[in-house]
């Protein structure tokens, strides 16, 4: 993995940036852009690399998140696999799309492939399901024994992609959320409800919605991702009873 240290006012002016690249305000979409710009901008300037592999769509395809544990069975996870599949366009995939473009380099998604996914999603619902306190597992054991990838990075655990951008003490993620409570006082909030066509409803809103309007004065906003909690598609399924609706 590259080495990016980078202090949060830089992170800043980059988050700042990704808000321009997409046009619109999701927390959480916007946290992961930022480290997934960096890494483009290294590839572009420290390599001659054009064409790179990334791994959008594996933790939906294969149940990589953390929460699909706490589906109530195989099939609930499999539905929510699928309908994670149908919303990528709206986050990993717009977001990957935008920061690699943005340096000119041309992005593959090997585990979108129409043919790989078709085929795992044929897998019976049980053998995709996380299995002994192991998210992905179907995927990590067809590698097992190929000595390809060390058993210490193939078993563990899924960790958030923002978290390994600046330190292991304080994540990016809440490097970011401090800087904005400190920044944005119940007076500015209160007063951005006659500002804002789409009213934030906290600190995190409020600066997600002024750094849009800023660069699209007239942008039309989707109200439903104006600083959703974070990671709204990943609440946990069994508090979710659209998902486990009949």
């Amino acid at each position: 993995m590259i080495g990016l240290a980078i202090g949060i006012y830089n992170l800043l002016a980059i988050y700042e940036f990704t808000i321009a690249l997409h046009k619109r305000t999701s927390f959480d979409l916007l946290c992961l852009s930022a480290g997934m710009y960096l890494i483009s901008k290294y590839v572009r300037e420290k390599t001659d690399s054009v064409v790179i592999f990334s791994g959008e769509g594996s933790d939906e395809l294969t149940q990589g998140y953390i929460y699909f544990h706490k589906a109530p069975s195989p099939k609930v996870g499999a539905e929510e696999s699928v309908r994670l599949l149908k919303e990528l366009y709206l986050f990993d995939v717009l977001r990957a799309d935008r920061t690699t473009a943005a340096h000119g380099l041309e992005l593959r998604v090997p585990f979108l492939d129409h043919r790989f996914t078709a085929y795992y999603l044929s897998v019976p619902e049980e053998m995709r399901a996380p299995k002994d306190g192991v998210e992905k597992h179907l995927l990590r054991e067809s590698f097992k024994g190929m000595k390809l990838i060390p058993d210490e990075i193939l078993w563990r655990r899924k960790e958030a992609f923002s978290d390994g951008m600046t330190s292991m003490k304080k994540s990016w993620y809440t490097s970011l959320q401090e800087h904005i409570e400190s920044e944005v006082n119940d007076s500015q909030l209160e007063k951005a409800v006659k500002l804002f066509p789409f009213n934030p409803h906290n600190q995190r809103g409020l600066v997600l919605q002024a750094g849009l309007e800023k660069m699209y004065p007239a942008a039309a906003v989707d109200a439903t991702l104006l600083d959703a909690p974070l990671d709204q598609r990943h609440r946990p399924l069994s508090q979710n009873p659209v998902h486990l609706q009949a």
